[in-house]
């Protein structure tokens, strides 16, 4: 188990605070699963999207194991920082990391806002 999944599971199970998860998860490295290869600067990203009552929520994973579970439309796997991601993510798209599974969490669009404000330099 790597460290993301380790903070999923202890923010989960009420042992580490939602201030704590998100100032620890900005940090750390996601898997993103994309239809078309991406390039070192990021093109050619194409995301793998849930949609949560008409919201699209791109759909991020804490390890490859998890990603590959949707390997027949999304083969093609990037990692990047949590915090780096959200502040490349449209205004209007939430985040999923881990959908479908306990460890889950989403983020909406509003929620990624405060965050981002968050994460700028003061």
């Amino acid at each position: 188990m790597n460290e993301l999944d380790q903070l999923l599971k202890s923010y989960k199970a009420g042992e580490t605070s939602r201030l704590d998860m998100l100032a620890q998860l900005v940090a750390l490295p996601i898997v993103l699963p994309s239809a078309t290869e991406i390039d070192a600067q990021g093109a050619g990203y194409e995301p793998l999207i849930f949609d949560r009552l008409g919201t699209h929520m791109v759909a991020a994973f804490s390890n490859e194991e998890l990603a590959a579970k949707y390997a027949d439309s999304h083969p093609h796997l990037k990692a990047i920082t949590a915090g780096a991601f959200i502040e490349l993510l449209k205004p209007e798209v939430g985040l999923v990391l881990n959908p479908h599974i306990e460890t889950s969490l989403e983020m909406v669009p509003e929620f990624l806002k405060n965050l981002r404000a968050g994460l700028q330099p003061r």
